[in-house]
């Protein structure tokens, strides 16, 4: 049910000159923390991320399927944005990727996105 939809806000700015945009890439991290009972789910990501930033992942496993993690066979999505847009050095970009789970195959998300 946590993962009924998904919705995740984010911006980057342009860091190359004369640069065009054509697609994005998305992955995930996954975070596997040993909780007590009385541990919620933003404890447990707080501590994971604590765990990445310190690397003292005692207590905590961290599956990722980002650009530079161990390969997984889950890889990226990448999303081509019909086009090539221009984008300007230092230009802020500012999105909003959406996924909701489909009613008859819970494996399947359609996913949007608004900018």
């Amino acid at each position: 049910q946590d993962l009924a939809v998904v919705e995740r806000a984010f911006s980057f700015s342009c860091a190359k000159p004369d640069a065009r945009l054509a697609g994005l890439a998305l992955w995930f991290d996954c975070v596997f923390a040993a909780r007590d009972a009385d541990a919620t789910h933003t404890e447990a990501a707080a501590l994971g991320k604590r765990a990445r930033d310190a690397d003292t992942a005692a207590d905590v496993v961290v599956l990722s399927t980002a650009p530079g993690a161990a390969s997984t066979h889950w890889k990226q999505t990448t999303i081509l944005l019909g086009g090539f847009f221009e984008v300007a050095e230092g230009e802020e970009l500012a999105m909003s990727v959406r996924l909701e789970q489909d009613a008859e195959n819970p494996r399947t998300y359609a996913l949007s996105i608004q900018t």
